[in-house]
C-alpha cells in the first residue's frame, strides 16, 4: 500500500545511472521570472520540448517549475512536469514537492499521495513538510479517514518522520472547519501530553472554533489555560464576536477591557464589533465614546465600522440618523460602499417607507454605487410587505427586461410570489412562477412552500398536493416548513385525514412537529368532537418533552369544557399554573364562557375577577357569556353590575351583544326603570370617535337600528300574556310574508323564554287580518316550530325554501373525502344561524366507491371478517344505527338542513325521509314498498332497499340515505346489514328482473344501469323537493374539487 511506502522508503542508489541532458531554456533559466519573463519562459519550454533537434536541460526544467510553484501557477505546473517526464527530464526534490503542493491546491490531494511515492521511488526522502502538504489536501477536500490514517502512519513509523506541529495544527484546523469538535479535542489533549505542545495558533482556532459553534464557556476556559502557559494572542476578537451577535454586549466589554489590562492592542475589527453590538441594543452614548477612544488610539474606522453602526440605528428604527451617518462618512473621507446602502434601504423597508428606499437608491446611483441584486430584493421585499404589489410587480417586469443591467436571483422571485399570495394575488404568483422556471431559475423549497401556502388560503388542495409532487421530483425534499404550511392548511380547510396522515409522515422523516402543528391538529380535532385524539396529541406532546405553551393548554381545555368534563377541565388548568405557563386573556374567555353555558355562573364571576385582577381587559365577548349565564338565571343585579362595567370600560357594543342585552332586560322585573338602571354605553362606529357616549333611551334607540324587526319604538314594560300577543302577531307577520326580513329563531327563543319584555305595540297592527291561531299553531307545541301539515315546510311570501343542491349523482366519491365535507357544511351552517339565525338547507347526492361504514351502535360481531383484514376501507361514523356498505349503484343523500325551520322531531324527520323513497318506487317503477315497525329503512317485502341513518347537531341534519338501484349485492354478505340477522338486501334492478315486480312499467326491465341511476335520481330529487317544499340551487362542483371545498 502505498502510504506505507511513504513511511518505509527503500535505501537510496548509490550512483546515478541517469543521463544530464544539457541545454538551455533561456538565459536566466535559473533565476526568478517576473509574470511577462515567465510567460515567455514557459514558451520557450514547450517549444524546446517539441523541437526533436534539442535536448532539454534539467537545471532550466526543474528551475522553471520552483518559478512556476512560486508564482503560484499551479495549472501549469502539473503541465511542464508531464513534459518532462515525456521527455526523460529527471525531477529534482524541489519539483516534486511543487508537484504535490500544486495538486493539493488543485483540490486532488490523491494525486499527491502518489508523487509522495514517485518520490521515494526516486530516492528522495519524503520530509514532514511533504506530508504535512497531502494531510491539509485531505482536510480541505474533507477526506479526515484518508487524513486521519496517513497520520496514524506517520506516528507508527516517527523514527523516519514524526509530526509535528504543523502537524497536528493542519488536522485540528481541518477538522474545526468541518465541525468535528469531538475529534479536534482529541488531537489537543494529545499534544499536550506529547513533544509537540499545543501553540498560539492551536489555542487561536480551537478558541475561535468553540465560539462559532456557541461553546463560548469552553472558549473562554481554553483562554485562561493559554494564559497560564505565558501564551498571548489575539483570540478575543472571536470571543467578542459572539458575545456581541448573541446580544451578551455586557461580557463583550469585559473581555475588551481585559483585552486592554493584558497590553494586547484592539484593532479595527474588534472596534467595528462591539460598535455595532451596543448600537444594535440601543446604546447610542456607549458606542460614541467607544468610537472616540478608537480614534484616540490612532485607528481609524473603516467603512465596516460605519456600516455596523448603520445597521444598528436601521434596527432600532433610526434610518433617518443612519442618512445622517452616511453624510458623517463622507465628511471623514470614507466612501460608503454598496453594502452600507443596502443597510439604510433595508432599514426603511422595514419601517414601511419605501419611498425613502428609493430615494436611498437614488442616492447610490448619483454617488457611482451601482445598485446590486440585493439592492433590490430589498426594495421588492419592502414594497410586498407594505402590500404595493403592483409595484412589486413593475419593479418585477423591470428587473426580468433584456435592457436592464441587473437579473434577478431566486431570492427576488421567492419575495415577489410571497407577497401576491399574501395579497390573495394567486394567479399572478403562478405566472411569476412559471417565468421563473422559464429563465431557468429552479427555484428552492421555499419557492414551494410559498405556492403551496397560496394554494391552500384559496382551498384549492388537488394544486397544492401537485406542487409537493412537482418540489420532490425537482429534487426538492420537504422540510419542516413544507410539512407546517401543509398541516396548518389542512387543519383550516378541516381535512383531518389527510393532515394526520402528513404529521405522522413528518415524524417518521425525522423532522420533529412544533407546537405549532400540535396545536393545529388539537383545535381541529376538537372542532369535530375529536376529544380523546386531541388530548392523546397533548400527551403525546408532553411524552416527548415538547414545549406545551398557553394556546395547547387552551384548546384542551376549551374542548374538554365544550364536552361538560368540568372537573379535568380544571386539573388540566392546575396543570398549567403548575408548568408556571400564565393564563392569557384567551384562557379566562375560554373559562368564562364555557362556564356560563354550563350554568356555573358563581364559578365563571369568580374567573372574570381574577381575569381583571391579572391585568387583561374583558372584551365585548367575554362580556356576551356572562350576560347570557346571567340572563338564563335571572340575576338581575349581576346584570346591571355587568352592564356597567362594560359602560366604565368603553366595550365596544356590536349587533351580537346588543341583542345579548336586549335578551337581559326580557328578564328583568316590570317594576325596573330601564332608562335609570342602564348606564351611557360608548358607541365606536365609523361615525363616532372614541369615548363618545350614549344615553339609555338612545342605546335603545340604537337597538332598534340593529333589530328593527324588534320595533323598539317605545319602551313599554308588559305581563306575559301581552308578550304571548305581540310574539303571535309577529309570527302572523313573519308567515304573510309582510316583513322583508325573517325574525332570528335564535333571537325570538331568548324573548320567548323571559317573563317580561319590552316591546311596542305597532301602530299599524289594525293593517293585518286576523285569522284563527289554529290555522298557524299547535299551541300544545312549540310556539314557533309547528308546521301546517306533515310533509309542508314553511313557504315565504308563496316561495318555497331554498336549497342548495350539489349534484354528483354520476360521480364516485370517497367516503371520508364526503364525510368531512358534510361536517364543514354543518359548521357553517352553525355559525350563519348564530349570525344571522337562518341558513340555506343543503343536499348531496353521490355514489361511494365499495366502503363499509360503521354508525355509533355498531358492534364487530356483525363483520365476518377481521377488521386488519377487511376487503374495502371502514369508517366508524357519528351516524345512527350498525354497519351497512356503499358502492357504486347506490344513490346516496345527505340532507344539512336545519330543522328548526321545519319541524323539530327527528321521528318525523326519518319517517318523512322514508316516504321520499316510497313514493320514488311507488311512482316510478311501480314498486310497492313500505316501512317496517321497529326498524328503519324503506323495505320491499323481506328485503331492504334504503338504508337510514342520520345525525343532528343542533338540530342541523347530516348523513342521511342510500338506495340500492343497480349495486353489486355481494359486498353485503360480509355484514350482517344494520345488525338485521334474519332479512335480506335487495336493489331495484334485481326486483325489476323479477318476474310480478313492476308489471306496470315493462318499458324499465330493459334499461342499461347509467339509465336506471338516471331515472331514480331524477324521481329522488323531485320527491325531495316536494316532500320539504324546497327550490333547488344547483351548485356546481366536481369530485376533485370537493378537497379544496371541505
Amino acid at each position: 500500500m502505498i502510504l506505507k511506502r511513504l513511511i518505509n522508503p527503500p535505501l537510496p542508489p548509490t550512483s546515478s545511472s541517469f543521463t544530464v541532458y544539457r541545454f538551455h531554456v533561456s538565459a536566466s533559466a535559473s533565476v526568478s521570472h517576473t509574470p511577462h519573463s515567465l510567460s515567455d519562459a514557459v514558451s520557450s519550454f514547450h517549444r524546446t520540448i517539441n523541437d526533436p533537434n534539442s535536448t532539454p536541460s534539467e537545471l532550466a526544467c526543474n528551475s522553471l517549475i520552483n518559478d512556476l510553484r512560486k508564482a503560484r501557477q499551479y495549472d501549469v505546473v502539473v503541465s511542464v512536469y508531464c513534459k518532462m517526464a515525456s521527455a526523460c527530464v529527471l525531477p529534482w526534490h524541489t519539483s516534486l514537492t511543487a508537484l504535490i503542493e500544486s495538486f493539493v491546491n488543485t483540490h486532488h490531494p490523491s494525486f499527491a499521495v502518489g508523487v509522495l511515492g514517485l518520490m521515494i521511488k526516486r530516492g528522495f526522502r519524503a520530509h514532514v513538510y511533504n506530508i504535512n502538504l497531502v494531510l491539509k489536501g485531505f482536510s480541505r477536500s474533507g477526506q479526515f479517514d484518508k487524513a486521519m490514517d496517513l497520520f496514524s502512519q506517520m506516528k507508527k513509523n516517527s523514527d523516519y518522520v514524526a509530526p509535528d506541529i504543523v502537524t497536528y495544527n493542519t488536522l485540528i484546523t481541518g477538522l474545526c472547519k468541518a465541525k468535528r469538535l469531538v475529534e479536534a479535542r482529541v488531537l489537543f489533549e494529545a499534544m499536550k501530553v506529547g513533544e509537540s505542545k499545543p501553540n498560539l495558533v492551536t489555542y487561536s482556532v480551537l478558541i475561535d472554533c468553540l465560539c462559532k459553534n456557541d461553546q463560548v464557556c469552553e472558549g473562554l476556559v481554553l483562554l485562561e489555560e493559554m494564559e497560564r502557559e505565558g501564551l498571548k494572542a489575539d483570540v478575543f476578537l472571536s470571543l467578542i464576536s459572539v458575545f456581541c451577535g448573541k446580544g451578551d454586549v455586557e461580557r463583550g466589554i469585559e473581555l475588551f477591557d481585559d483585552m486592554k489590562r493584558k497590553k494586547v492592542s484592539p484593532n479595527v475589527v474588534t472596534y467595528s464589533c462591539l460598535m455595532h453590538g451596543l448600537s444594535k441594543i440601543g446604546r447610542w452614548r456607549d458606542a460614541s465614546d467607544m468610537l472616540k477612544d478608537m480614534t484616540a488610539r490612532g485607528i481609524r474606522p473603516d467603512v465596516v465600522t460605519y456600516s455596523g453602526l448603520a445597521d444598528g440605528l436601521c434596527k432600532n428604527g433610526r434610518a433617518e440618523d443612519a442618512i445622517k451617518l452616511l453624510d458623517l462618512m463622507e465628511q471623514k473621507g470614507e466612501e460608503p460602499s454598496t453594502f452600507t446602502y443596502n443597510v439604510v434601504v433595508n432599514g426603511f423597508c422595514k419601517e414601511d417607507r419605501v419611498e425613502d428606499a428609493f430615494r436611498i437608491v437614488e442616492m447610490m446611483a448619483k454617488k457611482g454605487r451601482k445598485p446590486d441584486v440585493v439592492t433590490y430584493n430589498t426594495l421588492m421585499k419592502g414594497l410586498c410587505g407594505a402590500g404595493k404589489v403592483d409595484e412589486a410587480m413593475d419593479l418585477w417586469n423591470l428587473l426580468v427586461s433584456d435592457k436592464f443591467h441587473m437579473k434577478p436571483d431566486v431570492f427576488t422571485f421567492n419575495y415577489l410570489i410571497q407577497g401576491l399570495c399574501k395579497e390573495g394575488h394567486l394567479r399572478d404568483a403562478v405566472r411569476v412562477h412559471s417565468t421563473m422556471v422559464e429563465m431557468g431559475f429552479l427555484g428552492n423549497i421555499v419557492t414551494y412552500n410559498v405556492l403551496i401556502d397560496g394554494y391552500l388560503r384559496v382551498r384549492k388542495l388537488i394544486k397544492a398536493l401537485g406542487l409537493w409532487k412537482n418540489a420532490v421530483d425537482s429534487g426538492f425534499s420537504p422540510n419542516s416548513m413544507t410539512y407546517s404550511v401543509f398541516i396548518l392548511g389542512l387543519c383550516k380547510m378541516q381535512v383531518l385525514n389527510i393532515a394526520k396522515g402528513l404529521f405522522i409522515k413528518m415524524k417518521d422523516s425525522g423532522i420533529k412537529p412544533t407546537v405549532v402543528e400540535y396545536n393545529a391538529l388539537m383545535a381541529s380535532l376538537c372542532r369535530e368532537d375529536s376529544l380523546e385524539q386531541a388530548r392523546s396529541l397533548f400527551q403525546e406532546m408532553r411524552n416527548v418533552n415538547h414545549d406545551v405553551d398557553v394556546v395547547s393548554f387552551n384548546i384542551v381545555i376549551d374542548g374538554t369544557l365544550k364536552a361538560g368534563d368540568t372537573k379535568h377541565a380544571k386539573e388540566l388548568l392546575s396543570e398549567m399554573l403548575n408548568m408556571d405557563l400564565i393564563p392569557d386573556a384567551v384562557t379566562f374567555s375560554i373559562l368564562i364562557n364555557r362556564f356560563s353555558k354550563l350554568g356555573l355562573l358563581d364559578e365563571a364571576m369568580s374567573l372574570y375577577e381574577k381575569m381583571v385582577s391579572s391585568g387583561h381587559v374583558p372584551d365585548g365577548v367575554v362580556f356576551d357569556s356572562l350576560l347570557k349565564g346571567c340572563g338564563l338565571k335571572a340575576e338581575t343585579e349581576k346584570i346591571i353590575s355587568l352592564l356597567h362595567r362594560m359602560a366604565d370600560q368603553d366595550v365596544v357594543l356590536d349587533s351580537k351583544l346588543s341583542s345579548t342585552i336586549l335578551a337581559c332586560l326580557c328578564h328583568m322585573s316590570r317594576d325596573l326603570d330601564v332608562e335609570k338602571i342602564l348606564p351611557n354605553f360608548s358607541q365606536h362606529t365609523e361615525h363616532t370617535t372614541k369615548g363618545t357616549t350614549i344615553k339609555c333611551h338612545e342605546f335603545l334607540m340604537k337597538l332598534n337600528d340593529i333589530h328593527p324587526e324588534r320595533a323598539l319604538e317605545k319602551i313599554v314594560p308588559l305581563p306575559f300574556h301581552v308578550l304571548f300577543a305581540r310574539l303571535i302577531f309577529y309570527e302572523l307577520r313573519w308567515q304573510l310574508g309582510t316583513i322583508s326580513e325573517r325574525v332570528s329563531y335564535s333571537k325570538l327563543d331568548m324573548i320567548l323564554l323571559g317573563t317580561y319584555c319590552f316591546t311596542t305595540v305597532p301602530s299599524t297592527a289594525s293593517a293585518y287580518p286576523s285569522r284563527p291561531l289554529g290555522s298557524y299553531f299547535d299551541l300544545h307545541k312549540p310556539l314557533l316550530y309547528s308546521k301546517p301539515s306533515k310533509f309542508t315546510s314553511l313557504v315565504i311570501n308563496g316561495h318555497r325554501r331554498i336549497c342548495d343542491l350539489f349534484d354528483l349523482h354520476k360521480e364516485q366519491v370517497p367516503y371520508e373525502v364526503a364525510w368531512s365535507w358534510q361536517k364543514k357544511i354543518v359548521r357553517d351552517k352553525r355559525a350563519q344561524i348564530e349570525k344571522e339565525g337562518d341558513c340555506n338547507d343543503t343536499l348531496i347526492v353521490l355514489q361511494h366507491p365499495p366502503v363499509y361504514t360503521l354508525g355509533t351502535a355498531s358492534t364487530v360481531e356483525n363483520l365476518k371478517f377481521d377488521m386488519k383484514n377487511a376487503p374495502f376501507n371502514i369508517y366508524r361514523t357519528e351516524r345512527g344505527g350498525e354497519v351497512t356498505y356503499h358502492g357504486p349503484g347506490q344513490l346516496v343523500m345527505y340532507p344539512i338542513i336545519n330543522l328548526r325551520t321545519h319541524k323539530m322531531d327527528l321521528h318525523w324527520y326519518l319517517r318523512t325521509l322514508e316516504e321520499v323513497v316510497i313514493r320514488v318506487l311507488s311512482s316510478t317503477f311501480s314498486i310497492q314498498a313500505s316501512t317496517v315497525e321497529g326498524l328503519t329503512g324503506v323495505w320491499v317485502g323481506n328485503e331492504k332497499l334504503a338504508a337510514v341513518g342520520i345525525r343532528v347537531s343542533s338540530w342541523i341534519t347530516y348523513h342521511g340515505l342510500a338506495l340500492n338501484v343497480t349495486t353489486d349485492l355481494s359486498p353485503f354478505k360480509w355484514i350482517i346489514p344494520c345488525g338485521i340477522r334474519d332479512r335480506q338486501v335487495g336493489s331495484i334492478k334485481e326486483l325489476l328482473v323479477r318476474e310480478g315486480v313492476g308489471h306496470g312499467r315493462a318499458d324499465l326491465h330493459h334499461l342499461n344501469d347509467a339509465s336506471l341511476i338516471h331515472i331514480t335520481h331524477k324521481s329522488l330529487l323531485e320527491e325531495f323537493s316536494q316532500a320539504f317544499q324546497f327550490e333547488y340551487s344547483y351548485k356546481n362542483v366536481s369530485s376533485t374539487m370537493l378537497y379544496e371545498r371541505k
